[in-house]
């Protein structure tokens, strides 16, 4: 047993942590970034958009898949909702044809994820982590 102080924090782990690693679970995509690449398509040749993201690294295990954008953004991480507390503190429950699911609010792009940028949505009044449609 190794036991490490941090901040004040006394954190025990079953194996050493390398110098400056303090996170030892795996590490998800929050809602609003882009979906992570699949490390294994199982496609061969025509692939489909979600062949290519792996929607089991975002923290909410859903990947909204996106159209064609300016941006080049496949899909955005997410989590299936039925109200806003059920969001991570910047996300708002939206309802889309597909569903309900957490999307990123914003207020500028810079409060958005990876190649994202903060766009109104119609109806909502609110703004969102999304893409430029092409």
């Amino acid at each position: 047993m190794v036991r490490h102080l941090v901040a004040g924090l006394l954190l025990t782990s079953a194996i050493a942590l390398g110098a400056g690693c303090f996170e030892t679970g795996p590490i998800f995509y929050p809602d609003g970034a882009e979906c992570p690449a699949a490390t294994d398509p199982v496609c061969s040749g025509d692939c489909t958009a979600a062949d290519l993201v792996d929607p089991f690294q975002c923290d909410g295990q859903v990947c909204l898949l996106l159209q064609d954008n300016k941006q080049g953004v496949i899909g955005v991480c997410s989590t299936s909702c039925f109200v806003d507390e059920d969001c991570n503190p910047h996300g708002r429950c939206i309802q889309i044809p597909e569903g309900a699911f957490c999307l990123r609010a914003c207020a500028t792009d810079d409060d958005c994820y990876d190649a994202t940028v903060c766009r109104a949505v119609a109806g909502t009044g609110t703004s969102f982590c999304l893409a430029d449609l092409i």
